[in-house]
């Protein structure tokens, strides 16, 4: 998280543009792929920095939403991005997106806060593994608090697990799935209904 205030004037097609940005906070959605979002401006562009913890090897669809209204609405992806952004992006610390801010909006006023969304990518690779798609509830350091969750799920009639680790951190599903178009359908209800930061983690079968 970071507070900031900046204030950018530019000269673009005989215009004087004031970019303002009453920047609160930024936030990784799939919070347990993305961490330590943080930004800061660079002349005409801003610069996000984040981790992406996942599986060695694994390919990630990255987008960025900026909010004007303190994460109400998001609204489409940012369009005029670069760096690690995009589809096949794997996983590391120290990603940087670069927004180039003025060509894609004149101005930016408001509660402004910016959100990183990993997605699997299962276009290529993972369609022709063996494995199961698991739609993760939750992870934790400690094992304990892993088992009571899936103790909690189970009684609301999902079939949980706690179905290994996440780097040093226990993993609970809320259910798994042999093939990515009913995991995807599942997801889409759990995240209506019950958790919108749930999450597909795909596991290769031993």
């Amino acid at each position: 998280m970071q507070d900031a205030y900046f204030k950018l004037i530019s000269c673009m097609n005989n215009r004087i543009i004031i970019l303002q940005l009453f920047i609160l906070s930024c936030t990784g959605i799939y919070a347990q792929q993305i961490e330590n979002v943080r930004f800061e401006q660079q002349g005409k562009q801003i610069v996000i920095y984040y981790n992406l913890q996942g599986t060695p090897g694994e390919k990630y669809d990255i987008s960025v939403y900026c909010s004007a209204d303190g994460g109400q609405t998001w609204g489409k992806p940012l369009q005029r991005v670069s760096g690690d952004v995009g589809t096949n992006q794997t996983s590391g610390n120290a990603k940087t997106i670069i927004w180039d801010v003025l060509t894609e909006r004149e101005s930016l006023s408001g509660d402004i806060q910016f959100e990183v969304r990993a997605k699997t990518n299962t276009n290529e690779s993972n369609s022709e593994k063996i494995g199961k798609y698991y739609i993760v509830a939750g992870i934790f350091r400690e094992e304990v608090n892993a088992n009571a969750l899936v103790k909690q799920l189970s009684e609301k009639g999902y079939d949980s697990e706690l179905f290994g680790k996440i780097g040093n951190l226990y993993a609970v599903c809320y259910s798994s799935f042999d093939n990515i178009n009913d995991a995807e359908k599942e997801l889409e209800r759990i995240k209506i209904s019950t958790n919108k930061e749930a999450w597909i983690k795909f596991e290769l079968q031993e």
